[in-house]
């Protein structure tokens, strides 16, 4: 087969191949934020780890997610002009950002040097840690209603068990 016809098959197999790693990396997020057991900022590490390799150049990727006054980042991250980011938003307010950096100049993209493809995953994740921090918080509001109405039933138990001990005697 000529050279030419099979150009853009090889192009197609490409793009199926960064769109399967994308979703693995939207898959492997979302793994991490469903774990009720970890805390938000294990999950946000764990998720700064995962996020690269969804990325066209995942050797050269590096992410970072603010949340509050923390910060969360991976190993040799490193500020560059090579960024594209995301708010964070909780109940319509910005709570942090979700950052994807290049360590290294790449070639021109649709965004820089990001796919569409890219931002439309970034915008994703950001929604996806938006949603986590919002069900962490009902979750811990919840987890406080329970404990104080155990405690408000203790203590109603205790009002009426001394009339009842006198009553007793």
């Amino acid at each position: 087969m000529p050279a030419d016809q099979n150009r853009p098959v090889d192009k197609l197999l490409a793009s199926l191949q960064e769109r399967a790693k994308e979703l693995n990396c939207l898959y492997e997020v979302e793994q991490i934020l469903a774990r009720l057991d970890l805390p938000l900022v294990e999950a946000f590490q764990q998720a700064v780890e995962v996020i690269p390799p969804g990325w066209q150049y995942p050797d050269i990727c590096r992410a970072m997610i603010e949340f509050g006054d923390e910060v969360f980042t991976n190993k040799g991250f490193r500020p560059t002009p090579w960024v594209q980011s995301s708010d964070i938003i909780v109940q319509d307010n910005v709570v942090g950002r979700l950052s994807v950096w290049y360590a290294e100049e790449r070639p021109k993209e649709d965004s820089g040097p990001f796919l569409k493809e890219e931002e439309r995953l970034i915008r994703t994740i950001a929604e996806r840690l938006g949603h986590s921090i919002l069900f962490h918080r009902m979750y811990e509001t919840r987890q406080q209603w329970e404990s104080a109405s155990r405690e408000l039933e203790a203590e109603k138990e205790d009002r009426w068990r001394a009339p009842i001990e006198l009553l007793r005697r």
